[in-house]
């Protein structure tokens, strides 16, 4: 009977959560193209955007403060910024956590997979972050909340967006491992 309550929770909180899903598939449609430049100055879109996540949380019970873009420059919110490539990583990987967590059985709205969501002409690095943060959300459910392992990936996920290349985000694992106390065999038993 416990089965049958969790999968109609789980049905309930799809369905809650759908609405935002489309949104943040739009928002990502209409996001800029990096190619217009490196930075964004909407100031509206991205509250927006923040308003969408902020419906989540309150939906869902979770944080994802994670995937709010922080804008820079003057007081004046007419004369802030975001970084373009910020912008549709983090929106990007909030629908990827959302399409696998929820509706990973449907076919993504986007051709190919949700990492492709990502601008081709972004950099490498950018590409590698996104696939880093998707594989990250995968593993985390293997792991129960407050496990050394699970600890492990959402610090090291809360942590990607200074991560340059893939040196770094070894350095980044084996410390935050070593911050810790997880010992390398753990690191490589997450990672396989």
């Amino acid at each position: 009977m416990g089965n049958l309550q969790e999968l109609q929770a789980q049905t309930d909180m799809r369905d809650k959560v759908r609405p935002l899903y489309g949104d943040f598939i739009g928002l990502m449609s209409a996001a800029p193209d990096p190619k217009e430049g490196a930075l964004f100055y909407s100031a509206h879109t991205w509250e927006i955007y923040h308003s969408k996540v902020d419906k989540l949380q309150e939906i869902t019970g979770e944080s994802f403060e994670e995937y709010k873009v922080t804008p820079k420059g003057q007081e004046d919110v007419s004369d802030s910024y975001v970084y373009i490539n910020e912008y549709r990583s983090k929106l990007s990987a909030l629908w990827n956590t959302l399409y696998y967590r929820f509706y990973s059985e449907e076919n993504p709205p986007f051709s190919g997979t949700p990492a492709t969501v990502v601008h081709q002409s972004q950099s490498q690095s950018q590409s590698m972050i996104v696939d880093v943060r998707q594989f990250i959300i995968s593993k985390e459910a293997k792991y129960t909340k407050g496990s050394d392992e699970r600890k492990l990936l959402e610090k090291v996920k809360g942590s990607l967006d200074n991560v340059k290349n893939g040196v770094e985000l070894v350095k980044l694992f084996i410390s935050t491992a070593k911050s810790l106390g997880l010992s390398l065999d753990t690191i490589q038993t997450i990672l396989i």
